[in-house]
This record gives C-alpha cells, sequence and structure tokens, in this order.
C-alpha cells in the first residue's frame, strides 16, 4: 500500500491536463518503471521508487492505463519486471567496469535501451556526423584531442563515458552543454526534460524503420531534422516545443505504419 497510494497519486497527478498526460505516456519505460514522475514547471521530477514492489505497482497504472484507453499502455514493462527480478539489470553488468566499454563495442545503453550513436550516422566516416556538434563541450574537446593521434572517437562516445563516471562526469557533461542553472537542476540526477528522441513512439518509428530497412526513407530524414531542432534550441521553450512536434510526428507515423501491417 505504501507504494500504491504515491502510484496513484503519480498518476492523478500527472493526468491533471491533456499535455501533460500526452508527455507522460511517451516517457521511456524505464523511467516510469523505476521512478515516479512528476511534472513540475518545464522539467519531470524523478523520484525513484522501491524496486521490485515499484515496478509491480508501475504494472496496476499501466493496466488502468490500458483500460482508459492507452492501447501501448504496457509496452516496455514486462521488461522492467524481469530486470527488477534478476540480480543485475542486464547481462553486461556482470561484467563490472567493462560494461561501459563492451556498451560502446555494442552501440547499446543498455539501461536506457537507446543507442549511444544513432543508427543513421555510425557507419558514416566521423567527419560526415553531424550530431557530433551536439555532444558535450567536454566531449568535443576530449575526442578531438584523442583523433590527432590517428584513433576515430565519436565525442558522444565519449560523453557516455563521461555520465557513467557517476555525478562529477554527468556535471562534467552538463555544464559544457547546458546553460549553467539548468545544468546544476540536471546534475542531482532526480529531474529530466521533456521526452524527445527517448520518446516511446520516436524509438518505436526508429526501430520499425531499422528493421525494415527504411533507415533512408524521407519520413526518417524529417524526423532526424525534427530532432535537431531540438538539439539546436537556444532556449528550453524552444527546445520543449520543438521535442513536441517530434513525438507528434512519431505517433502520427506509428498509427499508420501499424495500421499498414
Amino acid at each position: 500500500m505504501f507504494v500504491l497510494l504515491p502510484t496513484l497519486a503519480n498518476l492523478m497527478w500527472n493526468r491533471r491536463d491533456k499535455e501533460t498526460w500526452e508527455e507522460y505516456q511517451q516517457l521511456p519505460a524505464y523511467q516510469k518503471d523505476f521512478f515516479w514522475n512528476f511534472k513540475v514547471g518545464p522539467y519531470w521530477l524523478r523520484i525513484p521508487k522501491p524496486h521490485e514492489l515499484g515496478v509491480m505497482a508501475g504494472g496496476v497504472t499501466r493496466a488502468i492505463d490500458r483500460i482508459t484507453g492507452d492501447k501501448r499502455a504496457m509496452e516496455g514493462w514486462w521488461g522492467s519486471m524481469a530486470s527488477g527480478a534478476m540480480p543485475l539489470n542486464t547481462p553486461v553488468e556482470s561484467t563490472g567496469p567493462l560494461k561501459p566499454m563492451l556498451e560502446l563495442y555494442f552501440n547499446k545503453d543498455s539501461f536506457q535501451g537507446r543507442e549511444i550513436v544513432p543508427a543513421w550516422e555510425k557507419d558514416l566516416k566521423l567527419e560526415l556526423r553531424k550530431g557530433t556538434e551536439h555532444a558535450s563541450g567536454a566531449g568535443q574537446g576530449i575526442a578531438s584531442a584523442i583523433n590527432k593521434t590517428g584513433l576515430e572517437v565519436d565525442p558522444r562516445q565519449v560523453d557516455y563515458l563521461l555520465q557513467n563516471l557517476g555525478g562529477l562526469g554527468q556535471i562534467t557533461t552538463d555544464v559544457t552543454r547546458r546553460p549553467l542553472g539548468e545544468a546544476a537542476v540536471r546534475a542531482t540526477g532526480y529531474v529530466s526534460g521533456t521526452p524527445g528522441a527517448s520518446a516511446r513512439d520516436v524509438q518505436w518509428v526508429f526501430d520499425w524503420a531499422r528493421r525494415n530497412g527504411h533507415m533512408n526513407a524521407q519520413f526518417i530524414r524529417d524526423m532526424t531534422a525534427l530532432r535537431k531542432v531540438a538539439l539546436d534550441a537556444k532556449t528550453a521553450a524552444e527546445r520543449d516545443s520543438a521535442n513536441a512536434q517530434l513525438r507528434q510526428a512519431a505517433t502520427y507515423l506509428r498509427d499508420a505504419l501499424e495500421q499498414s501491417q
């Protein structure tokens, strides 16, 4: 009960208006299952749940969401349940300090379930990867120094390694990417921004395109362009607006693709 009550309170809080509710539905599965998420101003306040019990209680809210019309509400929950029940979240965690290097090799952040370097860029020459300009200043500086030795390192790979160092690494990447105030807020680990590229339907569309050989399709190029607008945004308001457009486009595309199957 001590887990279920705050879980239901979380659900009621985020259903207070249509915009907040739609944004909540798009949060990545791990974030909904392992945290209580409250929209406060432009940010999502993330409060860690008790591990297994929290995920189980999250299943109740997902079931309620499903009953009230969200046909994708249970998406990703079984994976969270399996992760919560295991001593290690993923097999790669058994490798200990080698985990970040293995994830770089496979280009996969196993916790967030996303690629470190996007699929549409990972096979390009480094100089053709336009997304590198959105890496943190620290990532770009370290990668530039390494690349002068003849190696080829993507700045986003450096960012990933820095963030695996914990709070100090997170602060280093955030301070050199975002305004100081926003970086300080995010560095706590209890705050995240509005979902963009990590949103449920955005990830689904990119995964579908990759599995079906459509990564060069026009709709993927259009979504990549929207993602770039969000990354290039100068203010939080501009970034949130661009991320909202990206999520809406992804949901529309997903509906169309699922109906065509």
